[in-house]
């Protein structure tokens, strides 16, 4: 989604869009680690989300099993999240 121009302009996000969160599945580890619904994922280990696809080349096999810091604005404020990202259910 697009941001306000008074919040993309903030020195902790410094970017135009982010990744809303729609839904959250319970036994996930986004779901663990904190995510809400209406989160919005503005980076990962401090590189920008703007796209679903940004974040799927960020969440590479690399990161599968590590902890990653993800910032998510939440309402105004950003909030710093850490996650273990698992393997996709198909």
């Amino acid at each position: 989604i697009s941001l306000p121009e008074h919040l993309a302009s903030q020195s902790e996000v410094s970017q135009r869009g982010g990744l809303i969160i729609y839904s959250v599945d319970q036994d996930s580890a986004a779901k663990k680690a904190g995510i809400s619904l209406g989160d919005v994922i503005v980076k990962l280990d401090g590189k920008p989300v703007e796209s679903l696809i940004d974040l799927r080349e960020l969440l590479d096999d690399k990161a599968i099993g590590k902890r990653v810091r993800l910032s998510v604005l939440r309402g105004e404020k950003i909030t710093e999240l850490t996650i273990t990202p698992t393997e996709a259910e198909e």
